[in-house]
């Protein structure tokens, strides 16, 4: 008797512990649903990849984060289409984030910041953009123009600036590029000399950080033989030097 007793025991034991086992398991997994805005600018805008329609965006922090975030609504992707992509000032985000997911993430619980929520690392997973602001385009405030090209040898001669490429300053501080679409915070002006040189060189950057050095200048003006050292167009350009 004692053994079928010991036997129902044991059997209700397992089914105790595989039911907890199998609640812990499939416990409804809440969702964090949240909303917001950041400030960004745009960089790039694309609507016809394999993974989907997306937004490439550099936030207004500190480091200038970039983030690639997804677009389903149509009516975003109609705003994208039918103005310039320079001008975003910034998006309007929704995110939909598994409870699981921010598991040993107490700030996340805590601030409910869509700010602190996009620096989670698999945010692309979760986010979308809703909408996107613009703002009112600048006015050019100055202009340089290319140097003409039977001007440049006499303007090395003399040791005047000579520019590549015609660009602009514009009325809310930042710089363009003619026939470019990007935009840049920053117009460096960087000296230094060059190896075995007898005097100094000046180039003239436009650019989205402001830490660049001259050997990194020199490396990209067309000197260097490693192409990792050239500048992507959209992150800086180099448009003059003497």
């Amino acid at each position: 008797m004692k053994k079928y007793i010991y036997l129902i025991i044991s059997l209700l034991i397992v089914v105790v512990v595989s039911g907890i086992i199998y609640f812990q398991n499939h416990k409804e997994d809440n969702t964090i649903i949240s909303s917001g805005s950041v400030m960004c600018s745009a960089q790039q805008f694309i609507n016809s990849r394999k993974d989907g329609v997306w937004l490439e965006i550099t936030l207004d922090n500190e480091k200038h984060t970039k983030k690639k975030l997804a677009i389903k609504d149509e009516n975003v992707i109609k705003k994208l289409n039918d103005n310039p992509i320079e001008y975003v000032i910034g998006v309007n985000l929704k995110a939909a984030i598994p409870d699981k997911a921010l598991e040993g993430k107490a700030d996340y619980y805590i601030k409910d910041s869509i700010q602190l929520l996009i620096d989670y690392d698999d945010y692309d997973k979760y986010f979308e953009i809703v909408d996107v602001s613009f703002g009112e385009a600048p006015d050019v405030v100055k202009t340089y123009d290319a140097t003409p090209e039977d001007k440049i040898t006499e303007y090395i001669k003399n040791g005047e600036l000579c520019y590549s490429s015609t660009h602009y300053e514009m009325s809310d501080g930042t710089w363009k590029v003619k026939e470019l679409p990007y935009t840049y915070k920053y117009r460096l002006e960087l000296t230094g000399r060059l190896h075995n040189a007898v005097k100094d060189s000046t180039y003239i950057i436009l650019s989205n950080r402001n830490d660049i050095t001259f050997e990194q200048a020199w490396k990209a003006s067309g000197l260097s033989s490693n192409t990792e050292d050239y500048f992507d167009a959209k992150d800086a350009i180099i448009v003059g030097q003497k």
